[in-house]
Formats: structure tokens, C-alpha cells, sequence
């Protein structure tokens, strides 16, 4: 989504530079102009809907690690449940360095 959005940006740029250079001309192409506009407001369209779409995957990547994060403390409670040495063998654990 982010590349369609700079993409979208580079577009609405050049037609703004567009239509700064219609306005300069000594008789401007009006009809040109409300061409250039109509395609500007469909790239502004488009950015809108590429933003929506990363919010939302913001918010639902954020509600996901949300519910992870709270699987992760709530799973020793679990495990302490069925066997009551889990406290120290996770202990241990985390004391020893990861075999690669």
C-alpha cells in the first residue's frame, strides 16, 4: 500500500504542475484543466482508499499481537496448572542461550 500511495503522490505532483502551467498560459485550456483536476481527485481517491487499507491492517496486526502477547503470559498459568515445576524449568530456560 505504501508504494501506491508515494506512486499516487508522485502522479498528483505532476498534474498539479500541470495545471500550474495551464494557468500560466496566456489563454488556458480550461477544458484541459477540468480533465487534469477530474484525474487528480481519482488519484486523491485512490491514496484514500490504499490508506484505509494499511490502517486497517495496522489495527488488525496490532489486535493480533495484542492477543499473542497475552496467549504468551497466560500460558505458564496454564502449564503451572498441570505440572508445578514449570516455573523453574522455564527459568532455566531462559537463562540458557538459544542452540543455533
Amino acid at each position: 500500500a505504501a508504494i501506491n500511495i508515494m506512486d499516487a503522490c508522485d502522479r498528483a505532483t505532476q498534474m498539479v504542475d500541470e495545471l500550474d502551467t495551464i494557468d500560466q498560459e496566456e489563454t488556458p485550456d480550461r477544458e484541459k484543466a477540468t480533465g487534469i483536476r477530474a484525474n487528480l481527485r481519482d488519484e486523491l481517491f485512490l491514496m484514500m482508499g490504499a490508506l484505509q487499507f494499511q490502517d486497517i491492517t495496522s489495527q488488525q496486526l496490532a489486535h493480533a499481537s495484542a492477543v499473542l502477547v497475552d496467549m504468551e503470559q497466560r500460558l505458564p498459568d496454564v502449564a503451572r496448572l498441570f505440572d508445578h515445576n514449570v516455573e523453574l524449568n522455564t527459568a532455566l530456560r531462559v537463562d540458557q542461550a538459544p542452540d543455533e
